[in-house]
């Protein structure tokens, strides 16, 4: 069954918390109390022993007692899942290389936190084979994905939480959680859904405040004797962990998972414990107060980083056991791992919510007694259902390359991530462009989500054939990818090119949807090669040969240049005649572009233009623009237009090769002349005047003064 069928057949036995309790019952009793334990004289233990040892050396933090090795805290999450700080989980904008895969252990409630890609039931089968494959397949969903592969694993409270966290931890260790044998970290949520409210909070945890007395001395002991049953029958040792967490978390329901907490407020409550292991790296002074529990009981001091090396010679094997933490993670770990390793854990496993649970100054877990935990009252961090099974859909993909760079877009029905992989070879292998995302031209993660994709690929090489596929995954890590398309890069810009511009295209549906063409004719004696470019965005190149006529069209766009490049053709001795003809509600223009050389040398391009007249006053006179194209190669230029000597307006600063973005009309309206327009620095500039007479339209280029 696969990760997501099992996640939806679990909610299924989710609709109400009494149902499941029901269901349950019978399912632990039958199905895993009489489960395998390791077996000393095969010296599987020392096997398990050695990766709980290794978990708790890799994650282990020196504060408070080890917690910060194991938990992640609610804010912290909650900054990891909504990285942008909107207060929309994993939504637009929000970085998912951050995000864990989420892992639901208890099944009772219909919603669950954004980004939970798995659910199982914390004591029966949370560790079976596949559950452990489908947390695998998750681990290398994210990594694939570029997203974090540490695991985060809750329940309602930390009670059931933290035992499987250090189930999914040890397992972890063995490579089990990933193909490539990596190992992610594993980490507790601290108090599990009921973490996303405000209403609860953990409190800082004090120093114990009732009487103490030293620990007693550290008794060696030999190594626990596990039952007759054994993991004997396991074929390797990632087996031989997953055996013997699944047998330890359910060979009594309850034995490691439910804390204890006393009744009530007593600090006086007898619990039944004979041997106490307090795992804080405290002084014995800090050590707990054994009048609280049997006062035939003894307290040891053990240290969580120690507890599973040189530790357990001072555990007793024939005595049941407590543990005694600062926090649920360490003493869930603690006693997950005893459990596993066959040691006899008393009901309970763990002081439940720390040491400072039975303190009146700070009662802790207590205030939570009779707690009805209901559906999050914070819209934003519940979830509409199901674990999301649907791949992305992507639409509207386009390319803009240049010379030397490509731009792709695409469209995700839902916010996503954005990956391109392209390559010069049919098929691949592709290189993955991971970084530098646009967003509103600010380069970021590809790992952020967008509905509006936009990837620009650099370092390209000029007039070549590039293949390329893009992929998108969403939140929970579901993938979708293109067919493979490809591109073809510009000719590199040369100072033997002839240059034709039109400072401005129209095929929009505002009249001149009827059409607007590029025709292109080769005056030379030879094949020339033709390079265009359409808004600063290179559209095609192709050879054209002496004689020959091409045209161009590009549907329902407005803007520009059109520039047209005859590659190297002052040296090869041909001439285009390129023209723009345009039909506008019916009425037909044509307009000869000027040839010019790249950076000046012999163009016919200049830097003052004139126009004898302007109007965009008089009767019928619909419109009338003044449009200028800077053909610089390098610097921007500024234009003002004057009007009877008298400055109008300023145009600009208008990029290399790029045209003024709207065409000028001046206003107020007027009528007058001479127009003069002047490249302020000295720029070559393409001048025209495109003018609105009732329905017919006529463009004219101004008269070079210079």
């Amino acid at each position: 069954m696969s990760k997501k069928s099992k996640a939806r057949k679990l909610l299924l036995f989710g609709l109400t918390p009494l149902v499941v309790l029901v269901v349950l019952v019978p399912v632990i009793a039958l199905g895993l109390t009489s489960g395998p334990v390791p077996d000393s004289t095969t010296g599987q233990q020392a096997t398990i022993q050695q990766y709980i040892n290794s978990y708790i050396n890799k994650q282990f933090s020196s504060a408070d007692e080890g917690e910060a090795g194991f938990y992640v805290d609610q804010a912290a999450l909650k900054t990891r899942l909504d990285s942008n700080g909107d207060g929309t989980i994993l939504g637009e904008g929000d970085d998912m290389a951050n995000a864990p895969v989420m892992v639901d252990n208890l099944d009772m409630i219909p919603t669950i936190i954004p980004g939970t890609e798995f659910r199982c039931v914390w004591n029966v089968d949370c560790f079976s084979a596949g559950s452990v494959n489908d947390v695998k397949q998750l681990v290398d969903s994210h990594k694939a994905a570029g997203f974090s592969t540490d695991v985060v694993d809750y329940c309602m409270t930390d009670h059931t939480a933290a035992p499987t966290t250090a189930g999914w931890g040890i397992i972890a260790q063995t490579g089990a959680l990933a193909t490539d044998g990596s190992i992610p970290n594993v980490y507790d949520f601290k108090w599990g859904r009921d973490g996303w409210t405000d209403t609860f909070t953990d409190s800082p945890q004090p120093t114990n405040t009732n009487p103490t007395k030293a620990a007693d001395p550290a008794t060696t002991s030999a190594a626990a004797t596990p039952p007759a049953d054994s993991c004997n029958a396991s074929a390797n040792n990632q087996e031989l962990v997953r055996c013997s967490a699944a047998w330890a978390i359910g060979k009594t329901a309850g034995n490691v998972g439910n804390g204890v907490m006393p009744g009530g407020t007593s600090p006086n409550q007898t619990l039944n414990a004979t041997q106490i292991v307090d795992v804080r790296s405290d002084t014995p002074a800090n050590t707990v107060d054994n009048a609280h529990y049997n006062p035939a009981s003894k307290t040891i001091q053990v240290p969580l980083q120690t507890l599973f090396n040189t530790g357990l010679t001072s555990v007793d094997p024939a005595q049941t056991t407590l543990i005694a933490s600062r926090s649920q993670a360490a003493g869930g770990l603690a006693a997950m791992g005893l459990k596993m390793l066959g040691y006899n854990m008393s009901t309970g496993g763990y002081i439940h919510s720390g040491v400072s649970t039975w303190n009146d100054t700070m009662p802790g877990m207590q205030v939570k007694t009779g707690h009805v935990y209901t559906l999050d009252p914070i819209a934003a961090f519940t979830n509409p259902g199901f674990v999301s099974t649907a791949a992305p859909v992507i639409s509207n993909v386009n390319t803009a390359p240049s010379n030397t760079s490509a731009k792709i877009t695409w469209t995700t029905d839902h916010p996503d991530t954005s990956i391109v992989e392209y390559s010069t070879t049919p098929g691949g292998p592709y290189t993955k462009v991971t970084t530098g995302c646009d967003s509103g031209g600010t380069p970021e993660n590809c790992t952020v989500l967008r509905a509006n994709h936009s990837v620009t690929i650099t370092g390209l090489s000029a007039s070549t054939t590039y293949y390329y596929k893009v992929t998108s995954y969403d939140r929970y890590a579901n993938s979708a990818s293109t067919s493979e398309a490809n591109f073809n890069t510009a000719i590199p810009r040369g100072s033997t090119d002839y240059v034709y511009y039109f400072p401005w295209y129209d095929t929009s549906n505002d009249g001149f949807g009827a059409g607007t063409w590029i025709n292109i004719a080769n005056d030379g004696a030879s094949t020339a090669t033709v390079s265009i470019s359409l808004g600063g965005t290179f559209k095609t190149d192709f050879t054209l040969a002496a004689g020959a006529e091409n045209n161009q069209i590009w549907s329902n766009y407005k803007g520009g240049p059109v520039e047209v490049r005859c590659v190297g053709c002052t040296t090869s001795g041909n001439h285009l005649t390129v023209a723009e003809r345009a039909l506008y509600n019916g009425t037909f223009n044509e307009t000869i572009a000027p040839e010019h050389t790249e950076g000046g040398g012999a163009s016919d391009l200049g830097t003052k233009y004139s126009f004898p007249w302007y109007d965009n006053k008089s009767d019928n006179m619909n419109g009338d623009w003044i449009v200028a194209t800077n053909a610089d190669p390098t610097n921007s230029a500024t234009v003002d237009v004057y009007v009877g000597g008298v400055l109008k307006q300023t145009l600009g600063p208008i990029a290399p090769h790029a045209t003024n973005t709207n065409p000028l009309q001046i206003s107020p309206q007027m009528a007058g002349g001479p127009i003069r327009v002047v490249s302020r620095g000295g720029q070559p500039i393409v001048v025209s005047q495109r003018v609105l007479y009732g329905n017919s339209f006529n463009e004219t280029f101004g008269r070079k003064l210079s």
